[in-house]
């Protein structure tokens, strides 16, 4: 049976290596209106999530705050970089 934690994984790292911090803060220099709040939903989203994770009975441990504290990180990352290559296509067109 093939493991589904790998499959995402295979998914998340196709999405990271779009770019680098480095590029992506290169092309955005300074973030513009907006990008702040997307950050804020970003949060909000996950204490959402953790929220019903609590809700639905789920326990507050070590394992749990950690794979909630990666997938904010995995995010935001994928935000910033969306922010970056909606900036470089601004850029180009």
């Amino acid at each position: 049976m093939p493991d589904p934690l790998a499959e995402i994984n295979r998914r998340i790292q196709a999405a990271l290596a779009l770019l680098t911090t480095e590029e992506a803060d290169a092309i955005i220099v300074e973030p513009g209106p907006g990008y702040k709040e997307l950050v804020q939903g970003v949060e909000a989203a996950m204490g959402l999530l953790w929220a019903a994770m609590m809700k639905g009975g789920a326990r507050e441990n070590n394992t749990n705050v950690g794979y909630m504290a990666k997938t904010q990180v995995v995010l935001l990352q994928m935000l910033h970089f969306a922010y970056a290559l909606g900036v470089k296509r601004g850029k180009e067109g």
